[in-house]
């Protein structure tokens, strides 16, 4: 895959929950490693990509190289495939929305050591 293929498969924006006062958006197009500000998108490389899935979630994760601070962080995507059912709006029995399962994703970030810097949604 080339790296233009790549970021054409990350999300541009994540949220960060605010506890009761809702989500902030954050865009995602950014290194991660702190004391680096880099927001240039033509900085950062992404490297490769890793995809795991069970009956669960869906795991991919982007090993992406800042060259302003010359490090690498990991974003990953974990979809969770069952987390709720949505809920019945129509009385119509041939209605398939009724039964639809909905999804939730969560994204990670990891620094270069494997530690967990940040958590958001998409």
């Amino acid at each position: 895959m080339t790296e233009k293929d790549l970021w054409d498969e990350i999300p541009y924006m994540g949220y960060i929950a605010l506890g009761r006062r809702g989500m902030e958006k954050i865009e995602l197009t950014q290194c991660f490693i702190p004391g680096c500000e880099n927001k240039n998108i033509e900085k950062l490389k992404p490297i490769k990509k890793e995809e795991t899935e069970d009956e669960v979630k869906l795991v991919q994760t982007y090993s992406i190289h800042c060259e302003e601070c010359n490090k690498t962080f990991k974003l990953s995507f974990e979809t969770l495939k069952k987390v709720a059912r949505k809920k019945k709006r129509s009385i119509d029995e041939n209605n398939d929305d009724q039964n639809e399962i909905l999804s939730m994703g969560v994204i990670y970030v990891f620094d270069d050591n494997g530690k967990k810097m940040h958590l958001g949604f998409f």
